[in-house]
């Protein structure tokens, strides 16, 4: 988003922030931050008092602007581009609303549908769960509405029925966009070792006074449903695009540009070693004697005296069942042979397998590139947060070898005190025992 058009909220969420991190209030950052913020509000009162002004002409002029003017109020996240802001139906950033909000992720939570519908992860529900039912969007933002805002025991006023449904749904919808949004913010600001600690629920082995706890602490300050808002979005290419791509992603055309080597290579996966019966290079004699496992030794010989004729490589090779079959055969290709030689562009293999296309091969090459990507994704992230366990642990047995130490030195410090106390006093008894006897 651009920081031109950043609505109140978002610049009060990063002032916080900022101010949760201990960034010095004179910086060159925070005074931005204020400055833009101040502009906002200024705009924001600017277009509410015309938003105002134009309602009361319309409801001056006719009757039937009343209608239009409760379609105007909508949350204060409908714009939130900046420009005008619209009358808002609820202040989602007051602490007091809190608990619609923890309400709202609960209903989505428990639902399939829900789920789906609003683009999270299913979660531990089956793929046959997630069925709509042919409702639309707008349809479940009213069905949403109706559970947060209409409900007294959730939402413990009566001041929403005031609204529209359609209000309401336009308002829960785009407080699910902020959520989604904020949640993005935030886990931009979380290190991938801080985020696998806090989604995994381990929040008690981070180190205090550690950079990952003054992150985490900055964003359960100002976004307490971070871990609630990452087990939702899960995988969602919402937050995880590496895998994801579209008619506007730069794709390595290099692999075109030898289409020779790209079916060698498939076609080498695919069939292994080729046995006796499949297909190899008509073109290259020495190949077909490759391919089928016969040397210059163990050729069979035509039945001439003669063994400078050349022999046509497309002949099968002693593969007829009846061995009649090979002399007549022989003669006939040692006759063609002598006038003229056949094209071997024309000989037919001794069986047809299909090769992979252009499309499929590359489908099939994008498929692989885009498993591994994930699998590596997946391993690198597991790692990281067993190297960072590994060293919380090690750090914990330091702290723990350190007071040991110091106890230890506090105690042998309390033994050393107590022996010289102990010297002075057998001193001053035998000085009082010297002058006893003296006198």
């Amino acid at each position: 988003m651009d920081n031109k058009h950043e609505s109140v909220e978002v610049l009060e969420l990063k002032l916080k922030l900022l101010q949760a991190k201990k960034v010095e209030e004179d910086s060159v950052e925070v005074l931005e931050l204020k400055i833009k913020l101040a502009a906002a509000k200024n705009c924001e009162s600017k277009s509410s008092r015309k938003t105002s002004s134009k309602s009361r002409k319309k409801n001056d002029s006719s009757s039937s602007s009343s209608s239009k003017t409760k379609k105007t109020k909508t949350n204060e996240n409908t714009n939130p581009s900046g420009g005008t802001t619209r009358t808002a139906i609820i202040r989602w950033s007051d602490k007091t609303k809190h608990h619609i909000t923890d309400s709202l992720l609960g209903f989505i939570e428990d639902s399939a549908s829900l789920r789906q519908t609003y683009g999270f992860d299913r979660g531990n529900f089956s793929s046959s769960a997630n069925n709509s039912g042919g409702k639309r969007q707008a349809d479940f933002d009213r069905e949403l509405a109706t559970k947060l805002f209409l409900d007294i025991n959730v939402v413990k006023t009566n001041k929403y029925k005031e609204f529209g449904l359609d209000a309401l749904g336009s308002c829960v919808r785009n407080r699910i966009t902020a959520l989604k949004k904020a949640y993005i913010e935030h886990r931009n600001t979380m290190s991938q070792t801080g985020h696998g600690i806090v989604v995994n629920g381990q929040e008690e082995t981070i180190q205090a006074g550690s950079e990952i706890a003054n992150a985490w602490d900055a964003v359960k300050t100002v976004f307490p449903w971070y871990r609630r808002m990452a087990l939702l979005i899960g995988g969602s290419p919402v937050v995880d695009r590496s895998a994801v791509a579209n008619s506007t992603t730069n794709v390595d055309l290099s692999v075109l540009q030898d289409t020779d080597d790209i079916e060698q290579s498939i076609e080498e996966q695919v069939l292994g070693d080729i046995p006796l019966n499949e297909t190899w290079d008509v073109e290259n004699p020495q190949d077909y004697d490759e391919g089928i496992g016969l040397d210059n030794s163990s050729q069979i010989d035509p039945p001439s005296p003669s063994h400078d004729v050349p022999i046509d490589p497309s002949l099968p090779c002693a593969t007829s069942s009846n061995p009649t079959d090979l002399r007549p055969a022989s003669a006939e290709n040692r006759g063609q042979s002598n006038t003229a030689p056949a094209p071997s562009s024309t000989v037919e293999p001794l069986s047809k397998k299909r090769k992979l296309s252009m499309a499929e091969s590359l489908q099939e090459t994008i498929a692989t590139s885009r498993q591994s990507i994930l699998q590596a994704h997946n391993l690198k992230q597991k790692t990281r947060v067993e190297i960072e366990e590994h060293r919380l642990a090690f750090e914990r047995k330091k702290e723990l070898n350190q007071q040991e130490a110091q106890r230890l030195e506090l105690e042998d410090r309390k033994a050393a005190r107590e022996h010289e106390r102990a010297m002075m006093e057998a001193s001053l008894e035998l000085e009082r025992l010297r002058r006893g006897l003296s006198q």
